[in-house]
């Protein structure tokens, strides 16, 4: 159940912000986080692509314990 609780939050608390965020994403022709984070500080390719391994190398976790864990998965 408090897995619900932000997402909650966000959407009836926060929808000025996320309105704010969809209109600066289309004016910006932005498409994911990277960009939207690089567009910020000046349209930096380079902090795109940091941006981008960061959260690769963030997801790695959880996409490896997905997988360990289902009985299709990688054997550990």
């Amino acid at each position: 159940m408090p897995i619900y609780i932000a997402p909650i939050i966000v959407f009836t608390l926060g929808w000025r912000v996320i309105a704010r965020l969809i209109l600066i994403a289309k004016r910006e022709h932005i498409t994911s986080i990277a960009d939207f984070i690089a567009a910020r500080y000046g349209k930096s390719q380079g902090l795109a692509v940091v941006v981008t391994l960061i959260a690769v190398a963030g997801s790695y976790p959880i996409s490896h314990c997905s997988f360990a864990a289902s009985p299709w998965g990688l054997k550990s």
